[in-house]
Formats: structure tokens, sequence, C-alpha cells
């Protein structure tokens, strides 16, 4: 962040503008002679001086992510500098942060998604080894592209998913099982829990014309349904788990005499705890000043000896 400031310097709008110029230019010398238009990420936060931001572009189309409300400031200098680059774009989207507490643990809504340029909620993905993927920007940050992720993924599908059956949970678009697909695998299962990402697992398969190869399943558990597989004896040569991870609100309820305080815990969930506002809390604050009283009195009847 201090790169290029003096002591006592201002932060200004084209202090800004030139970073991301520099970050597009960058990125712009990576795809130099290249066929295709650039798909990548474009601007990455803190590495290229631009703390909360991130931009990810697919060729004409480009997807920009404010993960603080500080940076949401800058989404017009942002618009600005993504049409000087690429020229007119097809679709730009905005991902913003809205929340003020509990940033990460709110499930995705703590972002409003709102689609600046274009109509088409679908984005596409074009990667070298001639697959194709759409996204769709509607389903926010959890539906989005991880060109880093993704780039590991590629390799190890190529390498691991060769004349054998594969089982891709929580497939998000079936970039995965699709891969393995087009890299010879002779049967693959892609299995997801949301009705969207489904269908776009099936237009996904079509688009690659590997359809034949793949079945999509949609369950509303995908837990209990790799319960059933187990049980059934259904193996696999290669299983991917996308596990998802969730915030999970719960409120701790008081069961008993004394309170007796439980909570049910669930698998691949991140759970944020929170007590009851009227009548609970107060009494849980009771009960530990209870408890409290009791040690203390207990600790001075004891004899020491």
């Amino acid at each position: 962040r201090l790169e290029g400031l003096d002591k006592a310097s201002e932060v200004t709008q084209e202090l800004l503008r030139a970073r991301l110029r520099r970050a597009f230019a960058a990125r712009e010398a990576r795809c130099e002679g290249a066929e295709k238009a650039f798909y990548g990420r474009a601007v990455n936060g803190e590495q290229d001086g631009l703390p909360g931001i991130f931009v990810d572009r697919f060729g004409k189309s480009a997807v920009a992510i404010f993960e603080s409300l500080g940076s949401v400031k800058l989404e017009f200098l942002v618009q600005e500098e993504l049409t000087r680059w690429i020229g007119k774009l097809q679709q730009l989207t905005i991902h913003r942060m809205t929340s003020k507490k509990e940033k990460w643990a709110q499930d995705g809504s703590e972002f409003t998604t709102s689609i600046v340029r274009g109509e088409n909620s679908r984005v596409r993905v074009e990667e070298r080894n001639s697959c194709s993927f759409d996204i769709d920007v509607h389903q926010g940050l959890m539906g989005h592209w991880n060109y880093g992720l993704e780039e590991v993924r590629q390799e190890l599908a190529e390498l691991l998913a060769q004349n054998g059956t594969v089982l891709d949970a929580w497939s998000h678009v079936g970039q995965w099982g699709i891969r393995c697909a087009k890299a010879g695998a002779a049967e693959v299962v892609l299995l997801e829990d949301s009705l969207a990402l489904a269908q776009l697992c099936r237009d996904n398969a079509s688009l690659n014309r590997v359809s034949e190869q793949c079945t999509v399943l949609h369950r509303g558990d995908v837990l209990e349904e790799l319960r059933s597989m187990a049980t059934g004896g259904i193996r696999f040569n290669c299983v991917s788990l996308n596990i998802r991870v969730r915030f999970e609100r719960y409120f701790k309820q008081r069961r008993g005499q004394f309170g007796r305080w439980s909570s049910r815990l669930q698998l691949r969930s991140v759970r944020v705890c929170y007590f009851p506002v009227l009548g609970g809390l107060k009494h849980h604050l009771f009960v530990e000043f209870l408890l409290l009283c009791v040690l203390f009195t207990m600790g001075k009847l004891v004899d020491p000896e």
C-alpha cells in the first residue's frame, strides 16, 4: 500500500488510477501475442496496491468485486478504466459489500450484485484446453469463477481422470467433472445441491459435448446422497469434494432448571453463535453469576487443611 508514497502524501484518485493502469498493463503483457482475449484476474487487491478491489476479466466482459465499504467509492473509477482498457464491454457486473458487520458470515447476503452493462446474467469462460463454461453472476460470490483454483484443477484433471469413473460433489458449474470427461473419463457424476448450479452443470456439459458421459444429480442434501452411495457400494476411481464453507446462525436454547445450554453441530459449517437478546441473555448471565457465587461459597467453606 505504501509503494510510491512519500511521508504525509495524500492518496488521490490519480494515484489509484495509475495503479489500476499498471495492473491492467501487467496482465496485458501476459497475453501478448495470444490468439484469444485475456481471461484472468486483472486486479488482485493488495498485490496491486488496491486493497479490497478485485477485477476478473472474461474476454469482453468483466466482474468487479468490492470487498470493503470504502473500496465501493472507487466503482466509477474502475468502470472508466475498464472501458479504456477493453473498449466496449459486453457485460460488466459489480459485487458490492454492503454489510457493516459480520462480514463473510451471511452466506453471501452481505454483497449486492448488479449488472451495470449488458442484459444477460451469464458470462462465458474459455480455457486453453478447448473447454468452455458459463457462470451466472446472479449466484453471487458462491457461483463466481476462481481463476487461481481452476488452473490447479485443470492440471489435475488431465493427470487423474483417464479411463475411469469420476464423482464431482458440490460440482459448482461442473468444471472439474467436465474436464475429466474431456480428458477421457468413461463416466462422470455431477452432484449439486443448488438447482441453479445444477442447471449450469447440465448446460455446460452440452456446451462441451460430453452430455453422454455426464450425469447431473440435484439433491437437497449432498452429504446424505454420499452416504446412500457408500451404503449401496457405489465406487468411483476419482472423487472431488468441493466443500463450501457456510456460516449458519444458531441460538443456544435454555433447557432444564439451571439453564443447560446445548447446540446442534453440523459438518462443513462454520457457525456463529447468538444468544436471544430479550430474556435469554439476561438469564444466561444470571446463571453464570449464581455459579460463581456457589464456587466462591464452597471455597470459603472448605477447610484448607
